[in-house]
C-alpha cells in the first residue's frame, strides 16, 4: 500500500509530479526524510460542475467561496497545525514535503 523513497526537495519534484499524476497521494515521514507514496483503493472524485448545492445549504454559505491556487502557504499551515496523529506537529505534511511540492510547481509544464 506504500512506496518509499527518500525525500530530495528538488530532486524528488519529478518523482512527485509523477506519483501524483498516477492518482497517489505523497506524504511524508518527517523524522527520515522518507517519501511515502499513499494508493488509496477507494477515493472520491468531485466535479464542481456537477456538484448540487441546496438553496438552504446556498443561503446559510453567502459570502464563502471556492478558490483554487490563491491561499497555498495558508492551507499548508493550516494542515501543520491541524492533522497530527498522537503529538502536535507530527503530521505528514513536513517542511520538506512542502519544499518538495512548491518544486513540483517549478516545474515545466507539458503542453
Amino acid at each position: 500500500e506504500f512506496l518509499g523513497a527518500e525525500l530530495r526537495k528538488e530532486q524528488s519534484a519529478p518523482l512527485l509530479a509523477l506519483l501524483i499524476w498516477h492518482g497517489f497521494l505523497p506524504m511524508c515521514e518527517p523524522r527520515l526524510e522518507l517519501l511515502l507514496a499513499k494508493m488509496h483503493r477507494k477515493r472520491c472524485v468531485l466535479v464542481p460542475a456537477q456538484v448540487h448545492i441546496g438553496r438552504k445549504v446556498r443561503r446559510q454559505a453567502k459570502g464563502f467561496s471556492l478558490t483554487v491556487d490563491r491561499a497555498w502557504s495558508e492551507v499548508v499551515k493550516g494542515i501543520q497545525e491541524h492533522t497530527f496523529t498522537s503529538r502536535k506537529g507530527d503530521n505528514w505534511l513536513s517542511d520538506s514535503l512542502v519544499a518538495a511540492y512548491e518544486a513540483v510547481n517549478r516545474l515545466p509544464h507539458a503542453e
